[in-house]
């Protein structure tokens, strides 16, 4: 097990302090060999492994945006989407549940996050299933991160692609804060079962409610590796086609019937015969700009380039706050970046969408600072550059067309009452 987890903010202060990321980066740019970088990205998954929380998600969103680091860096952090330090104490959440529930119980998880560790264990029926227990103390120390993240995440990632990390890091921890209550979380994970039922392949573990409560989750196992864990199995082009058509249905499909699923990383996702399954639902939440989302996918997928971008932009919930000119011909920069990922098939692993918006944020650094984003957008951002990462993990040509195309066609109407 872990250390105990650290709640006071000038102890997780002093802890991130001895990161030194902005040395680290700039020392891995020069060109450290592949032992050096595997030093420095074990430094930074222990020191955020073990202060959870925010910072932990700070980590993984920084394994999801750091694609100039190098190989044996972005692997060790990819570690912190399930393969964190396990808690000390997070066992005592077991005495909050019926007693005699489990016929047997591993006390070493299998998995271990920002919030919680997950056990496996067996019903009295035979039935398999994980039990998340959330860490002692978690939300105090997610309190403490709320003033110290922002800047961290400048720190750490000096910047992002168009948005700064730091300008939605603190609605992460925000949201963080709402993922703290294990029954809401059963119920968004309902939520996203609903949108999700058109597709067989798609598989939402069943919540086990009398065997949870506040902090504690008890699920059907979904047996398999996760989709970060599957990546590095050597699996044919075919196999990785068919795992990112589900994964892309997973992500996006949501969205358009009014639910988004803002954690999406590679670690959330499990791969299985015949099916992608879903782990963790906290960061699941209504989308009120589901009409604007299809709209805007809709003209990306037009060619040439419709007009009106920076509406269709608006409506999905990135508004421009700019004059008539510049906000159109923004818009049009951005739409010109997404576009060809439509254009035929599209190697996430040699080509980044993420870095051509960066290019946008350096050319145009004060229109910039006027894209207002709603908490909705916020939260599609998390998903799509989830689904962003799991492409690139994937490492095969993706015709995201044809695909993007069926699950518009396929999306549920937008008729889903938010819980």
């Amino acid at each position: 097990m872990g250390e105990p987890l650290r709640t006071g903010r000038l102890s997780r202060l002093g802890r991130l302090a001895t990161l030194g990321p902005r040395t680290a980066v700039a020392a891995l740019r020069q060109g450290l060999g592949a032992e050096d970088s595997e030093a420095v990205g074990q430094v930074l998954e222990e020191t955020l492994g073990q202060l959870k929380a925010g910072s932990l998600k700070l980590g993984q969103i920084f394994a999801q945006v750091a694609d100039d680091l190098p190989a044996a860096s972005r692997a060790r952090l990819g570690r912190l989407y399930a393969q964190a330090p396990p808690m000390p104490g997070a066992l005592a959440v077991l005495d909050s549940l019926p007693p005699g529930a489990f016929s047997s119980f591993e006390p070493e998880p299998f998995a271990a996050a920002s919030l919680g560790q997950v056990h496996a264990a067996r019903l009295v029926d035979g039935t398999e299933v994980a039990v998340k227990l959330q860490y002692p103390g978690v939300g105090e120390a997610l309190r403490a991160d709320l003033d110290l993240l922002g800047r961290a995440a400048t720190t750490v990632t000096g910047g992002g692609a168009l948005v700064d990390v730091s300008t939605y890091l603190t609605a992460i921890c925000q949201d963080l804060m709402g993922e703290l209550d294990y029954l809401a979380e059963a119920d968004r994970r309902d939520l996203l079962a609903e949108t999700l039922a058109a597709w067989d392949d798609l598989v939402v573990p069943r919540v086990h409610r009398d065997l949870s409560g506040p902090t504690a989750l008890t699920l059907d196992l979904l047996g398999g590796p996760t989709l970060h864990q599957w990546c590095d199995s050597g699996a044919s082009p075919a196999a990785r086609q068919r795992v990112a058509e589900r994964l892309l249905r997973a992500v996006v499909g949501p969205p358009l019937a009014g639910v988004v699923n803002a954690d999406a990383h590679p670690g959330n996702f499990v791969v299985r015969e015949g099916s992608l399954g879903l782990l963790d639902f906290g960061a699941v939440r209504p989308y009120a700009h589901a009409d604007g989302l299809r709209a805007l996918l809709e003209g990306l997928l037009i060619t040439p380039a419709p007009t009106g971008c920076a509406d269709r932009l608006a409506a999905a919930g990135f508004v421009l706050d700019l004059p008539t000119a510049r906000r159109a011909r923004f818009a049009q920069q951005v739409a010109d970046v997404l576009r060809p990922l439509f254009a035929g098939p599209y190697n996430f692993e040699q080509r980044s969408a993420m870095k051509g918006l960066g290019l946008i944020k350096q050319r145009h650094p004060l229109d910039t600072l006027h894209l207002h984003l709603s908490s909705d957008a916020i939260a599609l951002m998390r998903a799509l550059l989830g689904l962003h990462h799991g492409l690139r993990r994937l490492a095969v040509p993706v015709d995201l067309a044809p695909a993007l195309r069926q699950v518009l066609e396929c999306a549920p109407p937008r008729a889903l009452s938010p819980r």
